[in-house]
Formats: C-alpha cells, sequence, structure tokens
C-alpha cells in the first residue's frame, strides 16, 4: 500500500512538472550550490568586486557550472578584463551554448586581438540571437566597431503634440549626466530612487547596503558622483563604501584619490613612498598659521 501511494506521489510531481515548466526552473535553481546563486545575486546587484572574488574563488575549486561561467565572463568583461572574459566566454561556445551575452564577449575579445572577420561572425550570430537594442547589455562599457551602425545609433522619442516632457530631477551640484536616447528614460527615476535608499541605509548604519545602491545610483547616472561622495562623508574608510567613493572619485576625474580609494577596498595599508599618496599629500592645503 506504501509503495502505491510512493508510486503515485512521484507520478504527481511528474506530471506537475510536466505541465508547469516554470516549477522545473526554480527547482533546478534552488538545487545549484548556495555560493553559486549568492555570486549571481551579487552580480546582478552590482557589487562586482565581490561578485568576482566570489567567482573567480569557485573556477579555482572548480567548482562553476555553464550559468556560473557565464557570470564568471560578464564580471570579468564588467571590470576591465577583457581578455579573461573571453577566455570564459569561448569555453561556453565550445561547449555549445549560444547565450547572446557570451557572444557577444567573445566577440569584443576577438575583436580586441585585431581578429574583425571572427568578431563580425561572432556579432552576426550575437545579434541573430537577440536583436533587442545592444546598448543595455553594455551599460557605458565602450563597444568596438564591430556592431552594425543601426544598433549602435539611439532611437529618438516619436514627436509629440503635448509638449517637452519635464527632466528628471537630479540633486544641486551633480555633474552633468550623459545623454540620454529613449530607451535610457527610466535610468534617472532608477538612479533616483538607489540614491535614495542609499542614503537612507547609511542612516540605518548599514553601510553594505548603503555601498550597493550608492553604487547602483552612480552605474545609472554618473551625475550622481558628487552626491555620493557627500553621502559617504568620512565613512569612505569602510572598504565598500571607499570602492563606491573611488568610482565616484575618478567619475570626476580625481584619479590620484579613485587609487587611496581602491587601496582602503582593498585593505592595503598606505605607504608615503606610494606615487598617489605622495600626490595626495602635495594636493593637501597647508594649515593657516594661527
Amino acid at each position: 500500500m506504501t509503495e502505491d501511494a510512493d508510486m503515485a506521489g512521484e507520478r504527481g510531481a511528474t506530471d506537475v512538472a510536466a505541465t508547469n515548466p516554470a516549477a522545473t526552473a526554480v527547482t533546478a535553481e534552488d538545487e545549484r550550490p548556495i555560493p553559486l546563486r549568492l555570486a549571481a545575486l551579487h552580480l546582478r546587484m552590482g557589487s562586482l568586486a565581490l561578485a568576482r572574488a566570489e567567482l573567480e574563488s569557485l573556477a579555482g575549486r572548480g567548482m562553476l557550472d555553464d550559468a556560473a561561467l557565464l557570470d564568471l565572463a560578464e564580471v570579468r568583461w564588467r571590470t576591465g578584463d577583457l581578455s579573461g572574459a573571453g577566455d570564459a566566454a569561448n569555453v561556453l561556445l565550445e561547449r555549445g551554448r549560444t547565450d547572446r551575452l557570451a557572444l557577444v564577449i567573445a566577440a569584443e575579445a576577438v575583436s580586441a586581438l585585431g581578429r574583425p572577420g571572427e568578431a563580425r561572425r561572432l556579432a552576426a550570430r550575437a545579434l541573430e540571437e537577440d536583436a533587442s537594442p545592444l546598448e543595455p547589455l553594455f551599460a557605458g562599457i565602450p563597444r568596438s566597431l564591430i556592431w552594425p551602425a543601426d544598433v549602435a545609433v539611439e532611437h529618438e522619442a516619436p514627436p509629440s503634440d503635448v509638449g517637452e516632457p519635464v527632466p528628471a530631477r537630479v540633486p544641486a551640484g551633480a555633474v552633468s549626466p550623459r545623454p540620454m536616447g529613449a530607451d535610457a528614460t527610466p535610468a534617472p527615476t532608477g538612479a533616483a530612487e538607489a540614491y535614495a535608499g542609499g542614503q537612507a541605509a547609511l542612516g540605518a548604519g548599514e553601510d553594505v547596503l548603503a555601498a550597493v545602491r550608492l553604487g547602483v545610483a552612480l552605474r545609472l547616472e554618473p551625475g550622481y558622483a558628487r552626491d555620493v561622495l557627500a553621502a559617504i562623508g568620512d565613512r569612505a574608510t569602510d572598504p565598500a563604501l571607499a570602492l563606491v567613493a573611488g568610482d565616484a572619485l575618478r567619475l570626476l576625474g580625481r584619479e590620484s584619490e579613485a587609487l587611496a580609494a581602491f587601496d582602503i577596498a582593498r585593505g592595503h595599508v598606505h605607504t608615503p613612498d606610494e606615487p598617489h599618496v605622495r600626490q595626495l599629500a602635495m594636493d593637501e592645503p597647508e594649515d593657516e598659521p594661527g
């Protein structure tokens, strides 16, 4: 009797999976190792340094599945390691994967190696896989010339009889934001929400959450650089907040200070002979005589 009940239960579970593919997908995702899911979450939240450290460590232990390998390719690409990103993407392509992101990264890596013909073939495959605009995928990363011109051009908003739209409000003192096309109009709203969330997290003493949200605000709208720096203030000694402060300083062209902030983020103790530390000392105003 018990065996019949167990068999019936198994048949029922199989029937549910057959009629509800989403249930199967959720189950498969839940069965992935927690470190892989956590690294993917950090990547989606914009914590690129943390996500890369996790994924590189997991790669060293041979724990990456195909989805995590794609995450590794993406986080390397978004942190400036195009060669390493191309290596990971090519492994996926050799396994028969046709993910659009893997094809884009592989095409960019091959183009950087001076093989435009092969790069264009990969780019064509990426566009065949998904013909949607590439701008959200690149998210500000410079792209090579292998992509068709009509893909790179931003679409203009259609004419309207109701007048000009009200521009999104940006914080006082913010640097001029980069021009955005119609496809990017949600960015100012999302950036404002992320910035406000970062301020709230700072007020609650949740520095890591604040770093995530302020980092997202910067990525969505670089014009928040000055305000993010002001919000962080003297809390830039926290590694997570120091990383965001470094990004903001670099956007403002303050490279020496950005390098010092990145040193704090990686736990490095400054020594007086470091070039950017010497530069910072030179830039500091002298105390006025009493």
